[in-house]
C-alpha cells in the first residue's frame, strides 16, 4: 500500500505591519525643520537708529516752536514794562496838572490873608489839611507835601537839621519855590502852611535817619558781642 507523501511546507507570507496614518501638517513639515511658533523675530541692529532719525525732524521744529514763543514772551514783557513806566509818569503828570486846575484863580486881597489857627498842630490841636480848606481835595494836598520835599532839597536846606537851624535865606527859597507852583497857597498870611509842611518833613526825615542809626549801632553791637564772644572761646580754648 502506498503512502501519501507529506506536502511541504511553503514560505509563509506575513500580514502587513499595521502604520499609523500620516497627517497632512506632518506630510507638510520639512526633516529637520523646526517650529517657530509665534514670537517676534529680533530687531536688527539699525532699527533704533533710523527711529531715531525719523523723530529728530519732529523734535527740531518743536524746539523752534518753543524758541519762537519764548522770544514773543520775553517781547511782550519789554513792551508792558515800557508801558507801565510810561503810565507811572502820565500818573505824576496828572496828579500835577489836576491839582493845578483845582487851585481857585481868583486873587486874594492882601487884608483878607488866611492867618494861623491858634494852638499848635497835630494829633491834640488843629489839622493842617482842614486848615487850608483842603479836606475834600486829597489830591492836591498830598501833592503839595510831596513838592515840598522837592523845595527843602531845591533850596539847600539842611535835612538833618531842625526848623530853627536853617538859614533864613533859604527857608524864604523854599517858600517862595512852594508858592510859585501851588498858587494856592497865596491866600495864607506869612508862609505859615509851607512853615508847617517844612517843619513836618524835616522831623519825618529826621526820624528816619535816626531809626536807621540805631538799627547799624544795634548791628554794630551785635557784631561785636559776636566777634568778642568768639574771642572768649579761643582764649578759653588755648588755656
Amino acid at each position: 500500500m502506498a503512502i501519501d507523501a507529506e506536502p511541504q511546507a511553503g514560505p509563509v507570507a506575513l500580514p502587513p505591519t499595521a502604520q499609523a496614518p500620516v497627517s497632512a501638517t506632518e506630510e507638510s513639515m520639512e526633516p529637520g525643520s523646526e517650529d517657530q511658533g509665534s514670537s517676534t523675530p529680533a530687531n536688527a541692529p539699525g532699527d533704533n537708529t533710523r527711529n531715531r532719525n525719523q523723530r529728530a525732524p519732529g523734535l527740531r521744529e518743536e524746539n523752534a516752536a518753543l524758541s519762537k514763543a519764548n522770544e514773543e514772551l520775553e517781547a511782550k514783557l519789554k513792551q508792558m514794562t515800557g508801558d507801565l513806566r510810561t503810565l507811572k509818569k502820565f500818573k505824576v503828570l496828572w496828579i500835577k496838572e489836576y491839582a493845578k486846575k483845582s487851585q481857585p484863580n481868583v486873587p486874594v486881597p492882601s487884608t483878607s490873608l488866611i492867618p494861623r489857627p491858634p494852638g499848635e498842630k497835630g494829633k491834640n490841636g488843629w489839622n493842617l489839611q482842614e486848615a487850608l480848606g483842603l479836606k475834600d481835595n486829597e489830591a492836591l494836598y498830598s501833592e503839595m507835601l510831596r513838592y515840598v520835599r522837592h523845595c527843602i532839597s531845591r533850596s539847600g536846606l539842611d535835612w538833618e537839621s531842625t526848623y530853627s537851624e536853617q538859614e533864613p535865606a533859604r527857608l524864604a527859597a523854599c517858600f517862595k519855590e512852594l508858592k510859585k507852583e501851588h498858587p494856592y497857597l497865596e491866600r495864607f498870611q506869612g508862609d505859615w502852611p509851607g512853615k508847617e509842611m517844612v517843619i513836618s518833613a524835616l522831623q519825618n526825615r529826621r526820624k528816619v535817619l535816626n531809626a536807621k542809626a540805631k538799627a547799624k549801632i544795634a548791628s554794630d553791637e551785635k557784631a561785636q558781642a559776636e566777634l568778642n564772644a568768639a574771642a572768649a572761646t579761643l582764649e578759653s580754648g588755648d588755656m
